[in-house]
């Protein structure tokens, strides 16, 4: 990875995501990242909408007496969805008291509209040394 880049990567990334200790906790941690595979890594920092991490995309909720819930989609089982608003606990919600919804969106933005492809290209190097 460029010299420059290196020195710029907690800016850009860790405001977000958490390396060890250090880093944000709005997106998903990077230890381990690697294991993920090149592909995936890749697709992750250019179509961050393409897949989702569990815990991190952002649902709005409408529920059958007009309330709306939003935050961080958790989970979803046969029976209910979870969402963890930005201050408090996860909320389970039951399906039959959802009126709508929406889909689960990402707070990254597509890289490739931001970075040169090189400096993605270092990017995904870098994450692909993270076992």
């Amino acid at each position: 990875m460029r010299r420059d880049l290196r020195e710029h990567f907690p800016l850009r990334c860790l405001v977000c995501h958490k390396l060890g200790r250090k880093g944000g906790d709005v997106g998903p941690k990077l230890d381990g990242i690697a294991k993920k595979g090149l592909e995936n890594v890749w697709r992750s920092i250019v179509d961050p909408q393409a897949e989702i991490a569990a815990g991190f995309g952002i649902i709005s909720v409408t529920k059958t007496d007009d309330s709306v819930i939003a935050g961080a989609f958790q989970k979803e089982d046969d029976k209910a969805i979870t969402v963890k608003p930005p201050e408090g606990k996860p909320i389970r919600i039951p399906l039959a008291e959802i009126a709508s919804r929406t889909t689960p969106i990402s707070g990254m933005p597509a890289m490739d509209q931001i970075l040169k492809p090189t400096e993605i290209r270092d990017i995904v190097a870098y994450l692909m040394t993270l076992k």
